[in-house]
């Protein structure tokens, strides 16, 4: 599981994460592709990578096509997906979405966001293959985005969506 903040290096259009704050200089910020090159490496029967990195901050760049964003984060994640083909990515929100806290109605802050609080809830739910996970997200996370604060919330997934978290 990996959560903070990202940027987008605009002319090597390559992701970059920010070990502190938003607001941290560039010498503290690590390339997305190291990340998951080095988890490649890691020997597994299968690998799921969860990522609730939020790109919108004011280090990255909105005008990017919604088909750039996509490239540019299937770019930087391939490193694992091309080591590891039981290997998956599922990222909380896309690049043009922040990664949201989840609230109450009566605007209770839960302490957590909304990505991970319905991943949990589909384990709960004992959805064990990640296309059944998956779907479950993309109507509750966008839905939940939308209700509480007006505004998309998408996650995506790269990899084999195949994966069974129960094993086998």
């Amino acid at each position: 599981y990996i959560s903070g903040y990202g940027a987008v290096d605009k002319e090597k259009q390559e992701l970059q994460f920010l070990t502190v704050s938003p607001e941290t200089p560039s010498d503290s910020m690590i390339a997305v592709s190291d990340i998951f090159s080095r988890i490649g490496d890691i020997s597994s029967k299968q690998t799921l990578v969860l990522g609730d990195i939020d790109f919108t901050s004011e280090n990255s760049d909105k005008s990017f096509s919604s088909n750039e964003m996509q490239s540019i984060i299937e770019r930087n994640v391939s490193p694992l997906l091309s080591k590891n083909p039981n290997s998956s990515v599922l990222l909380g929100s896309q690049m043009n979405n922040p990664s949201r806290l989840y609230m109450s109605d009566e605007g209770e802050d839960k302490k957590h966001h909304i990505f991970p609080y319905f991943f949990a809830k589909a384990l709960q739910e004992r959805r064990t293959t990640l296309s059944d996970i998956y779907q479950f997200l993309e109507r509750n996370v966008s839905y939940t985005s939308r209700r509480l604060f007006d505004r998309p919330q998408d996650p995506l997934l790269l990899g084999n969506t195949q994966l069974n978290l129960a094993g086998q």
